[in-house]
């Protein structure tokens, strides 16, 4: 499974051990950054620029926002930019 670094914004029980807020990224699977994303776990300074997309995504690579796609039964190609990826995936989310 794809990971992806993240800073906690509040400390989280990641795969049983526990983490603090130190302001340092840490390594997470892509499924476990969805989660702590939708729960507004994750520290501000990882949003982008236009401050609208989940920033869990905002930090994957494309082949990963791809993956993710594909698990939400997105259908995507290479075409796609990221920036209609994270758009996409968020639609996808939406509908759920």
């Amino acid at each position: 499974m794809p990971t992806v670094n993240v800073t906690l914004a509040f400390p989280a029980r990641i795969n049983g051990k526990k983490h603090a807020v130190t302001g340092k990224p840490i390594e997470v699977d892509v499924e476990i950054a969805e989660q702590l994303a939708k729960a507004n776990a994750l520290a501000a300074n990882s949003k982008s620029d236009d401050g609208n997309e989940d920033p869990a995504l905002s930090k994957l690579k494309k082949d990963e926002l791809i993956a993710i796609a594909k698990q939400l039964g997105v259908e995507v190609s290479d075409e796609h930019t990221k920036a209609n990826l994270i758009e996409l995936i968020e639609q996808a989310r939406e509908q759920k």
